[in-house]
């Protein structure tokens, strides 16, 4: 009796394991492990009107970073005063591996560049990937 209870638990086992060994790539695809620290650089916390205004910012993390950032600087008291947007359709992310990522957008020797003319308080808005940050600068 011990030897079928034990044989059961063993068959119980194996199948537990087969069926987990069959699924885990299915769920990591739907569930990955990744993670992103986003980091402006170049934006003060105030600026003169028409003053050029340079930035980028860096992104390092693990996991597949083929997807391409979304940018958007807007009036902080009025959000849909769009003064700069950069967005990028989706890209088709090659199946591979989660690595370890560390980019600068756009890139290490440039950056993103506006003058504003209009006084007031605006929001820079970065999303990549599965983060965003947020600051508020001033134009004066």
């Amino acid at each position: 009796m011990k030897t079928l209870h034990l044989s059961i638990i063993i068959i119980i086992g194996a199948v537990a394991v087969m069926g987990i060994y069959v699924l885990l790539p299915h769920l990591q695809s739907s569930f990955p492990v990744s993670y992103v620290n986003l980091e402006l650089v170049g934006i003060y916390d105030t600026y003169n009107t028409n003053q050029v205004i340079k930035f980028q910012f860096k992104a390092t993390g693990y996991g597949i970073p083929c997807a391409m950032p979304e940018i958007t600087i807007y009036k902080s008291d009025q959000p849909s005063v769009i003064v700069f947007e950069k967005k990028f359709p989706p890209l088709m992310c090659p199946i591979e591996d989660p690595t370890f990522f560390n980019v600068v957008y756009p890139s290490k020797n440039d950056t993103y560049s506006l003058a504003i003319r209009d006084a007031s308080k605006y929001t820079i808005h970065v999303l990549f990937l599965n983060n965003e940050i947020k600051k508020e600068f001033e134009i004066k």
